[in-house]
């Protein structure tokens, strides 16, 4: 860390430098977007959410063998949503947390604030085993096929962005092929040893129109159709 901050501070002088000579330091506020954007973006494509290791998490490491864990890292304070496949000894079980409340549908005032404020509370408190973690019907054959083809992309041995990078590699024409405001995927795999989250920035515009050929990335887009197929009436 140390070692980044130096360099950072000779960035932000040899920018101070320049702008000295262009005579731009009479607009501060310019200074400030550009040392920010170049802070922000210079290297990553996006800022990595943090690991969000819930009770939900830590109640399936301790009553489960094994989970896998899929959810997409939500914008503009949106409640998490998590699709799961979990194994203890030979029992596998789905599960899924989710509010099926939509703000958008009309209803008498009353209702609506009612309705509201019960979705505020599932917004605001810690996630935890509550009336929005629920199990979900799947047969044994489809439970056994969802777990047989999750196991085949080889979870535990798929590289991430945190290894593989973020984004595609500047092109030599020096055409910006990233995006800056898409979403992001995170998988956890938790066991009683460990949770390991894995990480996806927009894998599914990068895959198909920017810098496709990266196997974690296609691993995850083949992950994310499993679980849509099989929680398609939760999705």
């Amino acid at each position: 860390m140390g070692n980044i901050m130096l360099i950072r501070k000779k960035e932000v002088h040899q920018f101070v430098i320049k702008m000295k000579n262009y005579k731009i330091l009479k607009y501060p506020l310019i200074i400030c977007l550009v040392l920010m954007n170049n802070y922000l973006f210079g290297q990553n494509v996006s800022i990595v959410p943090d690991v969000n290791i819930t009770s939900v998490h830590k109640f399936l490491q301790k009553n489960a063998d094994s989970t896998i864990l899929f959810g997409y890292d939500k914008s503009w304070g949106n409640p998490p949503e998590y699709f799961i496949l979990s194994k203890c000894v030979d029992t596998l079980t789905a599960y899924f947390y989710k509010s099926f409340y939509k703000s958008k549908i009309n209803m008498p005032r009353a209702i609506r604030d009612s309705l509201y404020k019960i979705n505020k509370y599932y917004e605001s408190r810690n996630i935890a085993i509550n009336r929005f973690f629920t199990p979900k019907y799947l047969t044994d054959n489809d439970l056994s096929a969802f777990w047989h083809y999750l196991l085949t992309q080889q979870p535990w041995q798929i590289n991430d962005d945190s290894i593989d990078g973020q984004g595609c590699p500047k092109a030599k024409d020096g055409y910006d092929k990233n995006i800056y405001d898409g979403g992001g995927i995170s998988l956890y795999l938790i066991t009683k040893k460990n949770i390991k989250r894995l990480y996806f920035y927009a894998p599914q515009y990068y895959e198909k129109e920017m810098c496709p050929g990266r196997k974690g990335r296609i691993a995850i887009i083949e992950i994310e159709k499993l679980f849509k197929s099989y929680f398609k009436d939760e999705w």
